[in-house]
């Protein structure tokens, strides 16, 4: 093999995989969907799980990919299990969006009214409540999973949050009064969120975040990223202009969530999380943080998760290393 090819091949076989991963999970979630289609309308509880055709395609796209080309179970992906990851992600992404959209009323620049509709049912607020999770847990296996974690080892940390995030953004723009404001900040988010798992090597963390955030925006009566998900009778009217409110796209497209989505970053940056070392950050546990990243601090095992720490070889014992993932 000549000196250009062996340096051609790494990246070439790199492209690959990533195509792959892109191909395969476009065709699953195309499949999935289409059974919409044929569902016939009354059976409920099968359109309910057919239209969660990504969430299903990504885990799918995944575990075909860690399996065809690492020869790794899906857990490595950083789906070893901590709860304390992830309720640690819902709390805060719980508190900061409390943040955009409480701090408002008790401000008196917003108030709660009721809709003009009827609330829905309990059945239907949890069905609704399980679909946001789903499609939170979807998307985060979509962005920061195989596909940012491959990223990370091919081109380093840095340049690889910076495409994942951008992507998130550009897969926003199709929602209903999407704006550059709401774009930018779907970046930040982005970024944040790759940092969660970057920081933790778990995906439970940003999972965790995302479901949070998406639920107490639906909760307060706020639109969610341009949609209007019902969850309860009161809707957020707000008194000050869109730059603020982020107009019919929600607080998503304003700059109170900029402030907030800046504050969320320094959070998880200092979050005392239960860190991993999963498959593809392993031979980076030793490697220098990005640019203005401080290392990882040390934190205490996780009760409901492995006994040890987690930065562990791949048979499972204890690694010497310092452990930054």
């Amino acid at each position: 093999m000549s000196s250009l090819q062996s340096r051609l091949f790494p990246i070439l076989l790199v492209i690959g995989k990533l195509a792959t991963f892109v191909i395969v999970f476009l065709a699953a979630a195309g499949v999935l969907a289409s059974i919409v289609e044929i569902t016939p309308r009354g059976d409920l509880p099968f359109r309910f799980a057919a239209n969660l055709a990504p969430a299903v395609a990504a885990v799918f796209s995944n575990w075909l990919c860690m399996r065809l080309f690492e020869h790794q179970p899906l857990r490595e992906i950083g789906l070893n299990w901590s709860g304390r990851n992830l309720l640690l992600g819902i709390a805060g992404g719980a508190l900061f969006a409390a943040l955009v959209v409480v701090g408002p009323v008790l401000a008196g620049v917003a108030e709660f009214e009721q809709r003009d509709e009827p609330s829905p049912g309990t059945g239907s607020a949890a069905g609704l409540i399980a679909f946001l999770a789903a499609a939170a847990a979807g998307e985060e296996l979509q962005l920061r999973g195989y596909l940012l974690q491959a990223l990370m080892q091919a081109i380093g940390v840095a340049p690889a949050v910076i495409l994942t995030s951008g992507l998130f953004g550009v897969l926003h723009l199709g929602n209903p009064a999407a704006s550059w404001a709401s774009t930018s900040n779907t970046i930040l988010a982005g970024a944040a969120l790759a940092v969660a798992f970057w920081r933790s090597g778990s995906l439970w963390f940003p999972i965790g975040i995302h479901f949070g955030w998406n639920l107490v925006l639906p909760l307060a009566g706020a639109p969610l990223s341009g949609l209007i998900i019902p969850l309860t009778g009161y809707e957020l009217v707000w008194r000050v202009g869109p730059v603020w409110n982020g107009g019919a796209y929600g607080p998503e497209g304003g700059v109170l969530t900029t402030l907030a989505f800046a504050l969320w970053f320094l959070w998880i940056l200092k979050a005392p999380l239960h860190r991993f070392t999963p498959y593809f950050l392993r031979d980076r546990s030793g490697a220098t943080p990005p640019d203005g990243l401080p290392p990882l601090a040390g934190s205490g095992p996780d009760p409901s998760g492995p006994p040890a720490e987690a930065d562990c070889h791949r048979d499972g014992s204890p690694s010497s290393s310092p452990g930054n993932a």
